[in-house]
């Protein structure tokens, strides 16, 4: 952490000289992911900058007081550059905020650019006091070698566009230019996520290095002083609850999609009751998930994973495919000329190639993450997601539901509830019944089918209280009933030290789920019923709270958060149990009641007559 100490950034002038005996060699960029506009200041060396340094930590830098360390695991923002400021346009090209990480560890962090990130203040309601916050990616420009091997770490903030329609450039006063920094996200080489290492500094620039200013011929003025601010650091937590019916038929269910995470008493004493949180993720829907517990089944379609089916072997499986519209049922091809069929799902439309991309054995649906991580190292066709490059997109659909966003996703949710309602009986009766059936719908015969009039209103903010802890803790506070386990134990623990449970609903999503199974034809083929299912969910991929908003008599307090970003693979359930009354009982009373009507009708006339 980076004491409040006056700092003066790098003498520029020597970084010139260098740049002075450089020419720019392609073979010479780092690869990345995305297009980079490449400045003159990328290619410095991160050491040679230190050591040119007139003053950091407010004495000369030596490299010796920045040794290796195992006790020291967190690796800290030594000093921020920023460089080739000017308020004139002709001036701006080389323009670059820079950041020097000392990495106590050694960790090898990630080149890729989709991997790093700063989260930096882009609005304020006054001159220092920040009321929004958003991520930028970061550039590795460079690393500390030979005996100093990932010591230290030079990095670029990439300036872009934020919510107010401004870059950072624009957006910064040319008289003090204000950085405040909240925390930053590395990624260990080949590490699934990146860790957010809390920083909370703010920084001012005043002046201008020699040639930026008024004139070329004023000698520098640039200077930085800092300071610090509060941040929260979270540890978050994903459960999820679903409905046993859905608006949109038999198979599917409502989800209801939440993290939740523990916040120290004193943030609500000191501003109030937490009134916002802003959050962004990544989401996708899975392609079709073939789960099965037949090591017979699974063997034989192993040898097809992260390929098509080849010609020839004629046998069919309905899958829901998702388009823009929802879901639509599609005939695909499959293997062995057997059939594998699903009694709710029919198509007749037109045959379609099959990619198998999931397959799991009952148990490992407990862990979507490992699966997709060794898929897309072994399979696949190549592609990747947009900002993953070691998560295979065969794994997705190229849309999700309806109302939602594919990739990237930004919300700050306060005031707008969530409702799971399954039908207005209203509007959506009919619909109901010929999905579950007239008794179930009325609740005829003890069937418990939930048709969402308890799932109105969902706050998307809910602090736990003590009495939500008893009876069915899952159906209190609309989580699954196996986390109830874990997340009790973290109520516990957190109330034990002062901090108080916060539920976070962010999203409310279809879930499919449907039974399989596999018929053989052929002589000397067992057929595999009652083993095997089909599912489709969404995944939210760097999930990441960026800032908790606070609220008292009308004022707002917005604290920004350093948490590391997660993963989000809800867990798969199987079907629920199909609807055990057949068609006609379903519609035996309206029989009975048209059978009387026409009885009644057939003797009038006959009395009549």
């Amino acid at each position: 952490m980076i004491d409040n100490l006056k700092r003066c950034i790098l003498i520029f002038a020597v970084a010139v000289l260098c740049l002075g005996f450089f020419i720019p060699v392609a073979s010479l960029f780092p690869s990345f992911a995305v297009d980079v506009d490449y400045h003159a200041f990328d290619f410095t060396d991160v050491l040679a900058d230190l050591q040119s340094s007139s003053t950091l930590d407010g004495r000369a830098f030596d490299v010796s007081d920045y040794p290796y360390s195992n006790s020291e695991k967190r690796p800290y923002l030594l000093n921020v550059v920023e460089y080739a400021y000017s308020y004139k346009t002709s001036l701006q090209g080389n323009y670059g905020l820079y950041l020097y990480i000392y990495n106590p560890q050694g960790i090898e962090f990630s080149e890729a650019v989709a991997f790093n990130e700063v989260e930096i203040a882009t609005a304020y309601k006054d001159k220092y006091t920040a009321t929004d916050w958003e991520t930028f990616s970061l550039l590795f420009c460079s690393k500390s070698q030979g005996v100093y091997a990932n010591l230290f770490y030079k990095f670029r903030v990439l300036d872009r566009i934020g919510a107010d329609g401004k870059t950072i450039l624009q957006r910064v006063n040319s008289i003090e230019r204000v950085y405040d920094i909240s925390g930053v996200e590395f990624a260990a080489k080949g590490a699934a996520n990146a860790v957010d290492y809390n920083i909370g500094s703010s920084y001012r620039f005043t002046g201008y290095s020699q040639g930026y200013g008024v004139s070329v011929y004023d000698e520098s003025t640039l200077s930085c002083t800092s300071s610090t601010f509060e941040t929260i650091s979270l540890d978050v937590y994903d459960t999820y609850y679903r409905t046993n019916t859905s608006g949109m038929g038999r198979g599917y269910q409502n989800q209801l999609n939440t993290v939740y995470f523990a916040v120290d008493d004193y943030f609500f004493d000191s501003y109030g009751a937490l009134a916002k949180i802003k959050a962004e993720w990544y989401e996708y829907v899975t392609n079709p998930i073939f789960v099965t517990s037949s090591d017979y089944l699974y063997k034989k379609l192993l040898p097809y994973l992260g390929q098509y089916f080849p010609e020839g072997y004629r046998s069919y499986i309905p899958i829901p495919e998702l388009t823009d519209s929802g879901f639509i049922d599609s005939i695909y091809d499959w293997l062995f000329d057997l059939g594998i069929v699903h009694d709710d799902i029919y198509d007749s439309g037109a045959l379609q190639d099959f990619f198998l991309s999931w397959l799991l054995m009952f148990g490992e649906e407990k862990d979507l993450e490992k699966y997709i991580l060794a898929y897309s190292l072994s399979f696949g066709s190549g592609n990747f997601l947009d900002k993953f490059d070691n998560i295979s997109a065969d794994l997705f659909a190229d849309v999700v539901w309806d109302y939602r966003t594919r990739g990237y996703n930004c919300v700050d949710l306060g005031d707008k509830n969530f409702d799971m309602l399954a039908y207005d009986k209203s509007d959506n009766w009919l619909y109901s019944v010929v999905s579950y059936g007239l008794f179930n719908t009325l609740g005829w015969f003890g069937h418990d089918y939930n048709f969402g009039e308890d799932y109105v209103g969902i706050v998307p903010i809910y602090e736990v209280q003590e009495f939500d802890m008893f009876g069915s803790v899952s159906e209190n506070l609309l989580i699954s009933s196996d986390d109830v386990f874990d997340f009790t134990a973290f109520y516990d623990y957190s109330k034990s030290q002062g901090k108080r449970v916060i539920l976070f609903r962010y999203a409310v999503t279809p879930y499919f789920a449907c039974d399989v199974d596999w018929i053989s034809d052929v002589q000397g083929e067992q057929s595999i019923r009652n083993q095997s299912y089909l599912a489709v969910e969404s995944v939210f991929l760097d999930f990441d709270i960026l800032q908790l908003t606070f609220s008292r008599d009308g004022v707002y307090m917005v604290i920004p958060v350093v948490q590391s970003p997660i993963d989000i693979f809800p867990g798969l359930t199987p079907p629920l149990q199909p609807i055990i009354n057949p068609f006609w009982l379903d519609w035996l009373p309206l029989i009975v009641v048209l059978f009387v009507v026409i009885l009644g009708g057939v003797v009038v006339l006959f009395v009549l007559k």
